[in-house]
């Protein structure tokens, strides 16, 4: 609740939830952070600034175990952007992610509807709480949802509220993991030391 509270006052605008942010300007660009060696909390980015010059700002320390790939990685409003284990290897790895549906919406970003819980639903226009839950228990029956038609497979679903709701809505997320470098590998770590860089995201 204290996350969705910083992004609510963070974006006190003229911002539509659910618009895209470009149409807004800058003001939704925001990313979490909770890195070793930073404040956790929201900083404000261009659209598609690269993760390094952020790292550079707020955790420069982190900066020599991050491959290039990371550093490069553009970053996206509502993303956030955390050290944990790797999927794989349980090694520590910097996770690009993206922040509770809600929390997105209110930044402007679309409501992946696979993702989103019955009560995030009631975030688009004309879907209530009934209909909220019904959209969740049908993906939960017959998988996720590829496109806006699929929806109207849903019942109380119709192609009225399909058009209003298209452009505020995604069906895909986007998580990016990069192992950290060793410190003294090739990217020029500083002595950095790897212990203690696991945290759990917001």
């Amino acid at each position: 609740m204290a996350l969705l509270a910083a992004a609510a006052w963070l974006l006190k605008s003229d911002l539509t939830p659910g618009q895209p942010s470009g149409e807004a300007g800058l003001r939704s660009e925001w990313v979490f952070l909770d890195l070793p060696g930073a404040s956790r909390g929201f900083v404000r980015v261009q659209p598609g600034e690269p993760l390094g010059f952020v790292v550079e700002r707020k955790a420069a320390g982190l900066r020599a175990l991050l491959p290039r790939a990371a550093l490069e990685a553009p970053l996206e409003g509502g993303d956030q952007v955390l050290v944990r284990a790797g999927p794989a290897s349980g090694s520590p790895a910097l996770v690009l992610a993206p922040l509770a549906e809600r929390i997105r919406f209110l930044m402007g970003r679309p409501l992946n509807v696979n993702r989103a819980t019955a009560q995030e639903m009631e975030l688009l226009p004309g879907v209530g709480p009934k209909l909220g839950q019904r959209i969740e228990a049908f993906r939960n029956l017959s998988g996720e949802f590829r496109s806006a038609d699929d929806l109207l497979s849903v019942p109380g679903v119709g192609r009225a509220l399909v058009s209003k709701i298209q452009s505020r809505i995604c069906f895909t997320e986007r998580v990016r993991s990069f192992p950290l470098l060793a410190p003294g590998s090739s990217a020029g770590a500083r002595g950095d030391t790897l212990p203690g860089l696991l945290r759990s995201g917001p």
